[in-house]
């Protein structure tokens, strides 16, 4: 995938929606998914995708202390206003 200059951001491990779940398990959900990745391809994971495009403020936070260098969602660019970490995607694979 990178020599094609495909990029591989994280999703969570276990899919779940984070406004949802505690900020304990978003937490874990978070950096393990990054984890996991970053173990598997042998280098950093930078990008973030909030499943179902859901997230808070804190949230957001937690992706930036993650060490993510950004994060998308699915919901418009209403939420966008909530953090400098979260950007409009039109979907995420």
């Amino acid at each position: 995938m990178d020599a094609n200059n495909f990029v591989a951001g994280s999703h969570t491990r276990h899919h779940v929606y984070l406004p949802g779940v505690t900020l304990d398990v978003a937490k874990d959900e978070i950096e393990g998914s990054k984890a996991m990745i970053e173990k598997h391809v042998g280098h950093p994971i930078r990008y973030f995708c909030y499943p179902s495009g859901g997230f808070t403020p804190e949230i957001a936070a937690m992706v930036k202390a993650a060490g993510y260098n950004g994060a998308v969602t699915t919901i418009g660019a209403r939420k966008t206003s909530l953090t400098g970490i979260s950007l409009p995607s039109a979907g995420c694979i």
